[in-house]
């Protein structure tokens, strides 16, 4: 293989004659060197992930007559706690991404996770409209990593089969 510009061909994938870029380190907990079960483990945890943290926010519209009912509330406000939470959700990842960089995937995925849990007990405890918002933007908040972690993964995963 010859050299491209920048890049430089060392080596390829025992199973083709891929080239894989970046290549792969020596060290054993390196992605690209898993073998196929790790791989396939990896991407079911985070889609199990994403989908737990991702029902938060979109569960709530066959709750919308209980939820008018217990609040006091029309459908134009209790549509206002799927709205404020997507919204979060969205706006989150400006704040998840640069820490997800610096410290990895899997410790977020863990806190994030643990801030959905925590948002959802804090929604089946509340008693007032301002308190189930607030609940929802935690719970918006802490699924916002949901929205990226997976495709990365099936990106390290899934592409390097």
């Amino acid at each position: 293989m010859a050299d491209v510009g920048s890049h430089h061909f060392m080596k390829s994938s025992s199973k083709s004659d891929r080239v894989l870029v970046p290549q792969p380190s020596q060290d054993p907990h390196d992605p690209l060197n898993w073998n196929q079960f790790w791989k396939m483990s990896a991407m079911t945890i985070s889609t199990l992930t994403s989908f737990s943290q991702g029902i938060g926010p979109l569960a709530l519209a066959p709750m919308f007559p209980q939820l008018m009912e217990a609040f006091h509330s029309d459908l134009a406000g209790v549509v206002q706690f799927t709205g404020v939470c997507i919204l979060v959700l969205g706006f989150s990842n400006f704040f998840w991404i640069p820490i997800q960089t610096t410290y990895g995937r899997r410790p977020i995925l863990i806190f994030s996770t643990l801030i959905c849990m925590i948002s959802n007990i804090w929604r089946a405890m509340a008693t007032s409209y301002g308190s189930y918002m607030g609940a929802c933007v935690l719970n918006g908040f802490g699924a916002g990593p949901a929205e990226v972690c997976q495709f990365i993964t099936f990106g390290e995963s899934v592409l390097m089969l």
